[in-house]
């Protein structure tokens, strides 16, 4: 069961930073999971939200500036080294290869203008032949489908917090891999049912030990979480 860091080990260190990254590796972090959105020039970079107000205190749109533009804020406001809230995909992943490390690409949605986000950011994997190693995600189905219909080999796992009902259904119609629940869909008749159609199951955002003795039990491909040290002294008790 691969141990995967919420955007980084970040129950202890500011999300999607280097820092966050390079603790989840410390921590015994198999993988990092982590979220992209584009520049106004289609830079991929590293942040959960659509704004910069949440981790910068920056009242800016980050599809509305420029690389240059965002760069030359994030020095002015302070930020610098691997405490930068806002890095570069390439710059992780050029990381994350070196260390042998899986990821986990959430994209986010189009409607906050990440407009082609599927095919720049496959591209970029690709450019540094790390396929093998990477997996996408996203709550938006058409983002899974085109990934699909760029490259019918990219693994791809659609996030789901809704109803079981419609799991499967979804999953089918993008062609996912894999499908990313939260913690109250993780029930053992279901899981193991997903399981028999052929997708893998990962679980999200387990933090709590009973959560992660949970998982374990129900043989899941793999946990995301924001404690990756706490994962990885859980497994480690369960296998002696």
């Amino acid at each position: 069961m691969n141990i995967y860091a919420h955007r980084g080990a970040s129950a202890r260190c500011p999300e999607n930073t280097m820092t966050a990254f390079i603790t989840a590796l410390t921590d015994g972090a198999d993988g990092i999971e982590l979220d992209v959105h584009l520049t106004k020039d289609d830079i991929p970079v590293v942040l959960h939200d659509a704004t910069l107000k949440r981790t910068t205190g920056l009242h800016h749109v980050v599809r509305e500036l420029t690389w240059t533009h965002l760069q030359a804020l994030l020095v002015e406001k302070g930020f610098k080294g691997n405490l930068t809230p806002v890095p570069k995909l390439q710059d992780v992943l050029v990381w994350g290869k070196q260390k042998n490390m899986l990821f986990n690409i959430e994209l986010k949605w189009p409607r906050h203008g990440n407009v082609n986000i599927e095919k720049i950011v496959l591209n970029l994997v690709k450019d540094l032949a790390f396929e093998d190693q990477t997996m996408f995600s996203s709550f938006y189905a058409p983002t899974l489908h085109r990934l699909k219909h760029l490259d019918r080999s990219i693994e791809t796992a659609l996030i789901v917090s809704g109803s079981r009902k419609r799991v499967l259904l979804e999953a089918g119609a993008c062609q996912a891999d894999g499908v990313h629940m939260k913690r109250r869909l993780l029930q053992p008749m279901f899981v193991q049912h997903v399981k028999k159609q052929g997708f893998k199951v990962r679980g999200y955002t387990l933090n709590q030990p009973i959560d992660l003795v949970h998982a374990y039990s129900l043989s899941l491909d793999g946990v995301i979480t924001d404690r990756p040290a706490l994962a990885r002294r859980v497994i480690a008790q369960l296998q002696q």
